[in-house]
C-alpha cells in the first residue's frame, strides 16, 4: 500500500448502521417473545434443528408475515448494519453455540424476504423456509422466479462484499459472518435448480 493509499482509507467515511430500516421497527416489537423463547430454549437444553424451528416458530411464527409486509426494502450495507445491529439488541444472548443457529435462520428470512418482494408466485417462500427450513418442491417449476430471486439475494452478496472491503468492527464482522453464512444453504439450492449465480 501506498502512503496515499492507506491515508484514502483512513479518509473514507465509515459505513453507518441505517438505524430506521423498517426491519427494525418490526424485529423491536419481538423483543419480549424472544426473551421468552431464549428462557423456554434454557430449559430444553441442547435440541434438534426440527426441534429449534418448532420452538422459533411458536414465539416468531408472525415474523415472517410481518417482514413480507414491508416490500420491496433496501440491503445496502448501511441496511444490513442496522437491521444486525438490532438483531444484535433482541437476540441478545444468542451468539451461543447452540443457538447461532436461530441467527443464521433468520438471516435467511431476512434475505427470502427481500428476494421474493416483487414476486406475487414466490411470495409464500420466507413463512416455509421459515417454518420448515426448505424450499417449496414445486418451486424448481418457477425458472423466472427462481432468477428474478437470484438477482436480489445477489445484491445482499455484494452488500457483503463492500462490507467485507471495510476496517472491520465487531458489528461489521458479525453482519458479514451471519449474513454470509445464512447465504450459503440459499445459493447451493439456487445451483441445485441450475439457477447461475
Amino acid at each position: 500500500m501506498t502512503t496515499e493509499t492507506v491515508e484514502n482509507e483512513f479518509l473514507r467515511d465509515p459505513i453507518i448502521p441505517n438505524r430506521a430500516h423498517p426491519i427494525v421497527e418490526v424485529l423491536q416489537g419481538y423483543d419480549a417473545r424472544v426473551q421468552e423463547m431464549g428462557a423456554q430454549l434454557d430449559t430444553l437444553g441442547s435440541i434438534s434443528n426440527a426441534e429449534m424451528l418448532r420452538v422459533v416458530g411458536n414465539y416468531c411464527g408472525s415474523l415472517p408475515g410481518n417482514l413480507a409486509r414491508l416490500g420491496d426494502f433496501g440491503v445496502s450495507p448501511s441496511d444490513l448494519l442496522g437491521i444486525w445491529e438490532q438483531v444484535g439488541n433482541t437476540f441478545a444472548g444468542f451468539d451461543t453455540q447452540e443457538r447461532i443457529k436461530i441467527l443464521y435462520h433468520l438471516g435467511r428470512l431476512i434475505i427470502n424476504c427481500h428476494g421474493v418482494a416483487d414476486s406475487e408466485e414466490l411470495g409464500g417462500l420466507p413463512g416455509f423456509y421459515f417454518q420448515s427450513g426448505a424450499f417449496p418442491k414445486e418451486i424448481k417449476q418457477n425458472q423466472a422466479g427462481l432468477v428474478q430471486y437470484a438477482a436480489r439475494v445477489r445484491e445482499v452478496m455484494n452488500s457483503l462484499d463492500v462490507l467485507r472491503a471495510e476496517n472491520m468492527t465487531p458489528l461489521i464482522e458479525r453482519t458479514t459472518d451471519i449474513f454470509g453464512n445464512a447465504l450459503s444453504p440459499l445459493v447451493l439450492r439456487l445451483q441445485s435448480f441450475r439457477i447461475a449465480f
